[in-house]
C-alpha cells in the first residue's frame, strides 16, 4: 500500500465533507426497545453525496482478527 508523507489534503478533504454531510433519516425501529435508528442505506445516502464532492470514499478492507 502506497502512503503519503503527508495528510494535509487529506485533512482539508475530510472538513469539507464534515461541513456538507446530512442527517441519516432514522427509517428502522428495534423491535426490543421500541427505538428507532438509522440503518446503514440511510447513513450512506446521508454521507455518500458528501464524500463524493469532496473527493473521498469509505472503503473497507477484509482484516483477520
Amino acid at each position: 500500500m502506497q502512503k503519503s508523507e503527508s495528510v494535509t489534503k487529506l485533512f482539508a478533504a475530510i472538513v469539507k465533507a464534515q461541513s456538507v454531510v446530512g442527517s441519516a433519516q432514522k427509517n428502522k425501529v428495534n423491535p426490543h426497545l421500541k427505538s428507532k435508528y438509522a440503518d446503514l442505506g440511510s447513513v450512506w445516502d446521508a454521507i455518500g453525496p458528501a464524500l463524493e464532492s469532496s473527493g473521498l470514499a469509505a472503503i473497507q478492507s477484509p482484516q483477520p482478527s
